[in-house]
């Protein structure tokens, strides 16, 4: 251990410990593969946080790096860098809007690389703060019918006109807040970004998260989700709009709606199956919720739901889709933290093994909604 010389408190040794996730070896739209997950701590500063997630599989490969000045845990005030980068050879595409059909579906291929800054601090009345920076660069690679025998392709316009950019670069200005309300967590949320070509998107939006039962480690919450985009010009790509997808709907595929309005309510269920050594934990979990997308929700959003192909109904309202989760997941008692995780998903479209995050902590590694 090397001491430093002045009040400067001790620098630690670099530490690290392996993080293990069930879909890094299959998942329904990965395929099956091999990944690695790392965390560690005092790299380069006492303190300081780093992560790195890296995936082999058959329709996906990815690198993920992070740093932050120290762990990014609740209460967290600090600098967050990350950098990713991804090539998705089967990304599906079933066309923007809530009426998307299945036999409709396309296997987009694209690579795309991120850069992401993020500033995270306490302002007055409780109020924490998050602006951030990113630059994205896409590379639209292609496409193919995944039913070939189902239709024409529907897309082809749209598509060859992303097929003809050699590369689709962005910047995105954000913003995150979050605030305590009595019992409730109240987040929102405010991104536009712009492209080289003079593209915009302006989108903004709400997350309510309310614990409404605790009982030792038995947990009831529910949780609202409200996206809203403003402005949206016509030839941006679909994948920056809103998704409703297996991350907040479980039953639904990966990748599954883009819209430019999206709204998610559930409620979930945790229960303690075993405890380990008073240090870990494993849990079973359960979710109900209600979801869709919308073109624009102010004109077609509808208190009903049902549970069916038919997103539409009479003068264009569009009922909500029932889905329900259940799973188990393994979690550390000290840090709250998730280490493995299994979900079954179930929807009108039916079964479909999920990862379902429905929402994130504004002291995460990544941005609260994504």
């Amino acid at each position: 251990m090397l001491m430093v010389a002045g009040p400067s408190k001790a620098q630690e040794s670099f530490s690290w410990y392996p993080v293990f996730k069930p879909q890094y070896f299959y998942s329904p739209s990965a395929g099956f593969g091999v990944g690695v997950g790392v965390n560690g701590e005092n790299l380069l500063r006492a303190g300081d946080a780093v992560r790195l997630r890296t995936r082999t599989q058959q329709f996906r490969q990815s690198l993920e790096l992070g740093w932050a000045t120290r762990s990014p845990e609740p209460g967290y005030r600090g600098l967050m860098m990350t950098a990713s980068l991804y090539r998705n050879v089967r990304e599906g595409f079933y066309g923007v809007g809530p009426a998307a059909p299945v036999a409709d579906e396309q296997n987009a291929r694209r690579v795309s690389a991120e850069v992401g800054l993020r500033r995270s601090f306490r302002a007055g009345g409780g109020v924490w703060v998050q602006p951030r920076l990113d630059v994205t660069v896409d590379r639209f690679l292609g496409h193919e019918d995944a039913r070939p025998t189902e239709g024409a392709d529907v897309f082809e316009a749209y598509l060859n006109g992303l097929r003809a950019r050699d590369a689709f670069g962005t910047l995105s200005l954000g913003l995150d807040l979050a605030r305590p309300v009595g019992p409730v967590t109240i987040q929102a949320h405010g991104t536009t970004r712009f492209s080289g070509d003079g593209l915009v998107h302006v989108l903004g939006g709400v997350l309510a998260d309310w614990p409404v039962y605790r009982s030792g480690h038995r947990e009831l919450s529910v949780r609202a989700l409200l996206d809203r985009s403003f402005h949206v010009d016509e030839d941006l790509p679909y994948w920056f709009l809103p998704r409703l997808d297996d991350r907040l709907a479980p039953g639904l595929d990966r990748f599954r709606f883009y819209a430019r309005d999206r709204l998610v309510l559930g409620a979930e269920y945790v229960h303690p199956i075993l405890e380990i050594l008073r240090s870990h934990a494993y849990e079973a979990v359960l979710h109900v919720g209600l979801a869709q997308v919308y073109d624009d929700i102010g004109r077609q959003v509808s208190l009903r739901f049902e549970a069916g192909p038919d997103r539409t109904a009479p003068l264009g309202r569009i009922p909500l889709e029932p889905t329900f989760g259940i799973g188990s997941r393994f979690v550390s008692r000290q840090s709250g933290k998730v280490i493995a995780s299994a979900m079954l998903g179930f929807s009108a479209e039916g079964l479909q093994a999920t990862t379902f995050r429905f929402s994130q902590r504004l002291s995460g590694w990544n941005s609260s909604v994504r």
